[in-house]
This record gives C-alpha cells, structure tokens and sequence, in this order.
C-alpha cells in the first residue's frame, strides 16, 4: 500500500508515547508499505534515523498564534463545537488536498488527535486512527480527582466536546486504533459500530536492558514527561500523600524525579532526599541505579511506556490500577498493585526491605516485556489488521 501519514511533527526524537509510537509503527511498516510524511517543521535539522523510512516529506511552517481579543472571542463562541477543539490550519489542509490530488494513497494514516480534523478533507481515501488513548476514559479519571467546583465544570464541558468530537470524527474511520482494551471498552459506548483494533505498545528490549550500574539503596524513580498533567499529579501525590509514609519506616530512601521541563510545583520538590532532574540525554541509568520503579498515576488513559521501559530494565514495579492499561500485568508476579496512600507506601517498604523478591518481581517483568510486547508483534498485529479492514468506514 502506499500510505500518507498525517502528522503534527517528524516523529523524532523520541521524546514522548506519540513519537515512539509512530517511529516504531513506520519503521516496520515501510519494510513492507511507501510511506509519505506530511506534518509541521519541527524546526529541528531532519533526521536521519526517522526519515529513512518515508519516500518523500511534506512539511508546514509550525504556525504562531498571538492570542488576539478576536482569536479569544471566536474560541468563546465556538468552545462547544468539535470542530474548534483544536487549532485548525489551513496550510495543512491546502497541502493535504493538494498531495491526494497529485498522487494516489490507499490510506491516510492519521496517529495525532489534533490532526485528526483535517480527515474531513480526505474523501474517498480510507482513513486510519490510531487513537492511542481515549480522550472520553482520560477526562473521566481526571474529573474523579479533581480539587474544585470550577475545575469540575471544565472538565465536564471538555468531556461533552470530546463525546461530540468522537462522534464526528471516530466514527467515520475505515479502522481506530488504541493501545488498551479499556479505552476500546470507552470508544465503543460512544461509537458502538466504529472498526476498532487494540494494538498495545511495545518497547525495544535490546536498548531497555540491566546496565549493571549497580544498585543506589535505597531508592525509588518515577520517570515521565514532568510537563505533563497525569505525570505532575502523581509526583505531588506521591510526595505528599505517599513518600511521608515510606520515610517512617525507611529514612534514608531517595526519590529521583526523572523528566524534561518540570513545572515550578516540581522543581520545588527537589531537597536532600529528592532529585529532580530535568531532561536528561538517556534515562536508563537512572533506571538502572533504582531499587524500585513507582507508578502512582490517578489520571490518564492508554498503555505506560515508563512501565514497559522498566520492566524492559528488569525493575520491580509498585503502580496504581490506573497505570496498567494495556500491559499483561499479573499482580505479585511481574508488578506490586496497589491503590491509595497507605498500601501503595506499604509495598514499597516491603519491596525495600526484601532484595530476592525485587529481583524475581525484575526478572519477570522483562520476561513479559521480551514475551509479549515487542515492536515487531505490535507491528505484525497493525498489519494483520490493515490487511483485514476492507477500508471502508462503519457509518458513511
């Protein structure tokens, strides 16, 4: 087949679960498809290690917006309409038209949610979204634990935009993708005949492996995007509700924060016992030096790369029911469970307090990772489906 991708940016560097996602997704794909790109100029100098895999990319000036008293009123005037949940760029649109006229694809890939309006202009092409979370499953969480009224109300006027949006937009794909089965449950209560796949993440086993650093105990890590609302939650919960728990009965234990462009509430967190690192260039070292992973997300929809990517390091996982969305997860076998404060700081002093159990808890979790989530499978299955789907969409 020959496939358009329709991106927000050059999948590359990897620096979040959409980037790595789509790499992965292309690199294996253009073994067996033409691919062509057609997203916004990162800015950045192309690179090589992704551009390989693509016969020819289109790019667009990255727009600037100013904020203007007009630009305000209209996002007032339209904020119910799916239409205007994202920022809507003509240039995109004029250059998408223009390449589907030049050239025939047989799909329009489409991995990006803020991408995904300008699928109206596609036509008779089959669509393909990979959806990755479910924004509906993802606001729900965040409305459980918010702090206010007004929050509250936010939430809940951003939810009947995002139904209205996926009612619209999901529904008319050839094939929606998404990266858990509980986001798959979500989407079909909103579009119950949509042609659905669940794909899970995976991760690159030979990359993500046991350094051999040596172990820093007593200490724990979370790593993630720290400008990232699921991911700034579950630190300041995890440093206010949990980590007071863990120094009771274990003082002298560390907590490393490991991420780029932490918000000031985090870079405040960093003291004697908390590090806070900012970005850094490779985060398995810091993985590696840790005796024990934590994963205290409250929010959030979709797989975790952080947990498949420790797992991959051999590291014993304490995370949250949340955070387990799409990973073959077996409590007590590869990961600890657990939920609220208390038992969630109990395993992690149990974990602390008990070396052979850390590392049979490592080694069946990179067992999991090399078994069950490789990229190569995840591609496999992304192809098996693409071949299946006969490219039109559920509801004309």
């Amino acid at each position: 087949m020959k496939i358009l991708l329709l991106a927000s940016r050059l999948p590359y560097p990897l620096h979040n679960g959409e980037d790595l996602r789509v790499f992965h997704f292309a690199k294996y794909l253009s073994q067996h498809h033409e691919l062509h790109l057609l997203a916004y100029d990162s800015g950045l100098p192309s690179a090589p290690e992704v551009a390989c895999y693509f016969s020819r990319i289109h790019t667009v000036e990255t727009p600037t917006r100013n904020g203007s008293d007009h630009q305000l009123m209209s996002r007032l005037m339209h904020s119910f309409s799916p239409d205007h949940m994202y920022f809507f760029d003509p240039r995109i649109s004029s250059g998408l038209s223009h390449l589907l006229k030049q050239d025939h694809f047989d799909l329009v890939w489409i991995p990006a949610w803020q991408m995904i309006p300008y699928s109206r202009d596609i036509g008779e092409v089959p669509v393909f979204i990979d959806i990755m979370d479910d924004g509906i499953l993802e606001l729900a969480r965040e409305l459980r634990s918010c702090g206010s009224l007004k929050e509250a109300g936010l939430i809940v006027k951003k939810l009947l935009v995002t139904y209205r949006f996926e009612r619209k937009y999901f529904r008319r794909a050839a094939l929606c993708c998404l990266a858990s089965e509980r986001d798959a449950e979500v989407l079909r209560r909103v579009c119950p005949r949509t042609k659905q796949v669940v794909i899970p993440n995976g991760v690159d086993s030979e990359y993500f492996k046991p350094l051999g650093l040596g172990e820093d105990f007593p200490s724990l890590v979370f790593e993630g995007n720290m400008s990232f609302s699921p991911s700034i939650d579950a630190v300041l919960y995890f440093r206010a509700e949990i980590l007071p728990l863990i120094w009771k009965q274990e003082p002298k234990a560390k907590f490393c924060i490991v991420g780029k462009d932490p918000v000031p509430e985090i870079r405040a967190l960093a003291g004697d016992r908390i590090t806070v690192t900012g970005y850094v260039d490779d985060v398995r070292p810091y993985l590696d030096r840790a005796s024990v992973f934590v994963c205290p997300l409250r929010k959030g929809a979709g797989i975790k790369n952080k947990v498949l990517q420790a797992w991959a390091m051999a590291k014993p996982v304490v995370a949250t029911s949340i955070a387990l969305g799409g990973l073959r997860a077996q409590n007590e076998h590869n990961i600890v469970i657990a939920d609220g404060p208390p038992a969630f700081a109990q395993q992690v002093v149990r974990l602390i307090g008990d070396r052979a159990l850390r590392e049979e808890l490592g080694r069946k979790a990179r067992e999991t990772v090399v078994k069950h989530h490789s990229w190569e499978a995840k591609v496999l299955s992304l192809h098996e489906a693409l071949s299946a789907s006969d490219g039109s969409p559920a509801n004309p």
